[in-house]
This record gives structure tokens, C-alpha cells and sequence, in this order.
């Protein structure tokens, strides 16, 4: 059932599991609220966007920002009440500030605000990302107002309500329903569908946009990415908004801090890999650890190179927690009958064999090897350095400790659904999240629990669920 918009408390952290501790608020709340809040910070952005645009011409970063601020004090020593004054602050902030400014008769501190807003450039308030689908995804940080030190920081991804559910379903998942922790967790994030006037909240709840709302947000987003580029295509029907995560992608983390784990907290994170990847195939999610092939009708394991971009990894002392992201489902599973009939006979007969979790986890060593190929192929240029910098992870994938906590990481991930998350899908806290996002794409549960029910009795009937947890 559709609600009314209205404003909510950002959910609580999972409890502290398995040596997690709750990250801190990531900068997104604001953008992650009400629809007012959204309308506020998107304003902010694209205020900054044409103000970065206007004035980062003919000289370094720096020395725009310094000449800009000059131009500001020597205009408003010299202010004369014709009307030139405004229209000039009107090139760098929106027009409609300069006016409430003027009307309230506080233009010293218009200027303030405007030296404040230039001076904030110092760092760009966005950056368009080069990873997932082509969106565009842009990755935001600066400050929500002109007087506040605090920084927003979040993502704004033009995609599908595959994506905008499918992150729903593994933020759920990652936080065994708000009773745990099951070793990965997915950003906070909303969906916005500004054809149909709706959005998805943090809680998944669907609610109206009203008609002014929704009107300002069209303008909006459709001005930001014009302002950006005019030329930038947008690929996505819907609009996700979601925290920005704090840490490394998992090649950048492999290259830059792997090396430093102890091994102790290596196991830690091959373990929690292991359990994404065997959510994964649950989902139907084939862009991020484990490569699965589509050949003459029959899906299969394969080695094709890994997403290295789809987790992010933050670190904590007991040891690197994995952020799944990008977390859109394998739409032909949903829609096409053969596909998923293909898929269940694929999940049934893998599952089945008794040495599935040994053969996956071949697999997924071979995929992670193959990003790391690929990468270090495509950068010829710095191949030795990147190849010294990936040496301590590549040699960890072939090694029987990393293949042992990967191996533990998929029992861990099949105990925790044959006795937790499947319960608990099938329980009144899935029956709620399965309720709320029928509302906008009816066919995505019905499909998942297809795939779990299966899961449940094809390893019941292996006689499965043991669990050692030394690791």
C-alpha cells in the first residue's frame, strides 16, 4: 500500500556481530529523508555545479577560487543600487538566493555566503564514477549549506527498480532482517520513479510524491546532469540515492591494504566474501564475485573475470567489512520462463553435489584471478607496479588458508539461511519487506523465494548445515 510522504528516522545499525562494529552516520541522511530535505540538497548541488562550472575557467583550481572571491569583495566595496550587483551574484549563485537575499535587506552576508560557497570548491562537489551501469552514477560530497563545516556526502545513480529492490532485498538480508549481522551489509538507500510520482523509502516503504514535489524534483534531476554536461545520457528510468560508502572498491582495497592484514582478519574477509558470493547466487546476481555462464540452454560455474567494483571494503580491527553495492538482479531470471526454469535446474543440481562448495570455491578464486589479469592487461603502462602492489593478494587466492575461510564462508552463509535468513524471509518481518516491494515490482519475490524454497530442500535432503567456527 502506498503511503504518504512523510519524514522518518534513519533505521538503526545492525547489532555489533562477529566483530562488527556499526559504521558512523555516512553524510547521506539529509538526501535519504523526506522529499523537502531531497529538494533541499539537490538545490545545494546544483547550485555549486554551475557555480564550479562558472568560475573554474583560465587557471588552477586555486587560483580561480582566490580570483573569484577578490572579484566578490571589490563588487560589493563598490556596490551601487542599480541592479548590477545582483545580476553578477546571479552568475555564481542561483538567481532565486540572490533575490531572497535582496529582499531581506542582508546583502553583506549574501556575500559571505557567496566567498563561502566558492571557497568550498576547493574540492569538486561531485565526481562522475566510471563503475556499474551507465547511469550516469555520480559521487557527491560538499557542504549542505554555506555556513555549516559538516560535509553530504552520498551517490546518485540513474538505474531500474531492479537495482533499487535488489538493494533492499541484500540490505535485509546483510542485516538478517534487523537481528544481526551475517557478514556483509548493503548502503541505505531511496528510489525515486518521477514518471509515476513515487519513491522508496529507506524502510522500503512506497509513498506519493506530492504534485509541487514532484515538479521541483523533475526540474532538478534533470537540470544536474544537463549542468554537468549537456551531452550526458541518462540510462536508468528511476533515480537511487544511497549512502556513499567510506572505503575502497576490492581491487583498490587488494592493491592498497590488503597486504597489511593480519591473518586473522584475512580469514575474516575471505570468509565474509564467501558469503556474499553464496547470496549471490541466490539473488541471481552474476556481476560481482562468481561468474555464471548462460550456454545452450543450461546455466554453469565459470572463471570469467570478477566485478571488482561491486564490493566496497571498510576496515575494522577485527577485520575488513564487505558493502555490496550495485546490487541488481539478473532481470532474465524474473521474466524469461526458460531462463529461470534453467536456473532452478542449475541451483538444484549444484547444490546437490556434495563437493559444491569446493567447486565454488575454485571458481571464485579463478574469477578474482581473472579481474586482477584483466586489470593489470588493460594498464600496460604501470603493469609491474600494479602487479607488485596485487602480488600478496593473487598469491593469497591460490593458497589453501584464503580457500578454507572462502569454503567457510559459504557453509557460514548456508547456515545462516537454512536457519535464520529463509526463516526469516518466510516470517512476518519477509512477508512485511516481500508486501512492500510487490508494490512496485510484483515479480521480484515470488522469483526469490522460488530460488530459497529449492535451496532449503535440496540441502535439507543433502543432510548440509554443519558449521565449523574456528574462523
Amino acid at each position: 500500500m502506498i503511503s504518504t510522504n512523510v519524514d522518518r528516522a534513519r533505521p538503526a545499525a545492525a547489532p555489533a556481530e562477529d566483530g562488527y562494529v556499526p559504521h558512523p552516520p555516512s553524510g547521506a541522511e539529509r538526501v535519504l529523508g523526506s522529499t523537502s530535505s531531497l529538494l533541499n540538497t539537490t538545490d545545494r548541488l546544483l547550485s555549486l555545479i554551475c557555480m564550479e562550472k562558472q568560475i573554474m575557467v583560465g587557471g588552477t583550481r586555486g587560483l580561480c577560487i582566490r580570483r573569484t572571491c577578490a572579484k566578490v569583495d571589490d563588487l560589493w566595496k563598490n556596490y551601487v543600487n542599480d541592479g548590477s550587483f545582483h545580476t553578477e551574484m546571479g552568475t555564481l549563485i542561483s538567481p532565486k538566493a540572490v533575490q531572497q537575499y535582496g529582499e531581506s535587506g542582508d546583502l553583506e552576508r549574501l556575500v559571505e555566503r557567496v566567498k563561502l560557497d566558492v571557497r568550498s570548491l576547493a574540492t569538486s562537489p561531485f565526481r562522475k564514477s566510471d563503475k556499474g551501469l551507465e547511469g550516469p552514477t555520480l559521487l557527491t560530497a560538499y557542504s549542505p549549506d554555506a555556513f555549516s563545516g559538516v560535509m553530504e556526502s552520498y551517490v546518485m545513480k540513474w538505474t531500474n527498480w531492479s537495482e533499487i529492490c535488489g538493494n533492499a532485498l541484500y540490505k535485509a538480508f546483510g542485516n538478517c532482517f534487523s537481528d544481526g549481522f551475517c557478514g556483509f551489509l548493503a548502503p541505505d538507500a531511496t528510489g525515486h520513479d518521477l514518471e509515476k510520482g513515487v519513491r522508496q523509502t529507506v524502510e522500503a516503504d512506497l509513498e506519493e510524491i506530492a504534485p509541487d514535489d514532484l515538479e521541483a524534483l523533475r526540474e532538478n534531476f534533470g537540470a544536474i546532469p544537463s549542468a554537468i554536461n549537456p551531452d550526458m545520457q541518462l540510462h536508468g528510468e528511476q533515480i537511487m540515492l544511497s549512502e556513499r560508502i567510506s572505503g575502497e572498491n576490492l581491487f583498490d582495497f587488494a592493491k592498497t591494504k590488503y597486504a597489511d592484514l593480519s591473518d586473522g582478519q584475512k580469514n575474516k574477509f575471505f570468509s565474509r566474501l564467501g558469503r556474499l558470493a553464496m547470496l549471490d547466487l541466490m539473488m541471481g546476481n552474476h556481476d560481482r564475485l562468481l561468474g555464471v555462464d548462460f550456454d545452450d540452454g543450461k546455466y554453469t560455474l565459470d572463471t570469467r573475470e570478477a566485478n571488482l567494483g561491486n564490493a566496497m571494503i571498510v576496515e575494522a580491527e577485527a577485520g575488513p567489512v564487505v558493502h555490496a553495492i550495485d546490487n541488481a538482479i539478473n532481470t532474465d531470471l524474473i521474466h524469461d520462463d526458460e531462463k529461470n526454469r534453467a536456473y532452478l535446474a542449475f541451483l538444484a543440481e549444484l547444490f546437490s553435489d556434495e563437493k559444491a562448495f569446493e567447486t565454488m570455491v575454485e571458481k571464485m578464486c579463478g574469477s578474482l584471478t581473472s579481474a586482477t589479469n584483466d586489470v593489470m592487461l588493460n594498464d600496460y603502462k604501470n603493469w609491474k607496479e600494479i602487479s607488485d602492489q596485487l602480488k600478496p593478494f593473487r598469491e593469497d587466492l591460490n593458497s589453501e588458508a584464503a580457500k578454507a575461510a572462502i569454503l567457510h564462508g559459504f557453509k557460514k552463509m548456508e547456515h545462516l539461511l537454512c536457519h535464520q535468513l529463509i526463516p526469516a524471509w518466510n516470517g512476518p518481518a519477509g512477508e512485511s519487506l516481500k508486501e512492500k516491494l510487490s508494490n512496485i515490482y510484483p515479480e521480484l519475490t515470488p522469483a526469490i523465494s522460488e530460488r530459497l524454497q529449492l535451496f532449503l530442500a535440496v540441502r535439507s535432503n543433502a543432510g548440509a548445515f554443519s558449521i565449523n567456527e574456528a574462523i
